[in-house]
């Protein structure tokens, strides 16, 4: 997906291995950078946001990374039932495709949703009782 033009069919184990190294090292951390909430992209946008909004930008950071790993999610989902057609532009080519790709932005956009649920039951509890005394 990402270098269509190397075809590693017949190269030695070696060149494989290195080439799949190379990927790895170039792809994941292009992917932490992604402004989803428990990756590093996710932090950083929670950061830039809460600087200037306080809570608001918590909670705006939170539904960035809710629509993006959902829409993510289902790029590649729907990628990997139709290879030929994009839901949205350029993605595939850049985030490989696959049920476990899905999985895994999915399982990003039902965390940040648990956080968002988090959030506003913490920032919302308005009580004087101690925890143990409720």
């Amino acid at each position: 997906y990402l270098l269509p033009m190397i075809r590693l069919d017949w190269q030695p184990p070696i060149t494989k291995a290195l080439f799949m190294l190379f990927l790895i090292n170039l792809f994941w951390p292009v992917l932490n950078l992604l402004p989803i909430w428990p990756l590093d992209g996710g932090k950083i946008c929670r950061e830039v946001l809460e600087a200037p909004f306080g809570y608001y930008g918590v909670i705006a950071s939170l539904w960035v990374s809710i629509l993006l790993s959902g829409a993510l999610a289902l790029q590649v989902l729907y990628n990997s039932w139709k290879p030929d057609h994009e839901l949205i532009p350029y993605v595939s080519r850049w985030i490989p495709g696959g049920m476990w790709t899905a999985l895994f932005f999915a399982m990003f956009c039902f965390s940040s949703v648990q956080a968002l649920q988090a959030e506003h039951a913490r920032r919302h509890r308005w009580d004087d009782e101690l925890p143990w005394e409720r």
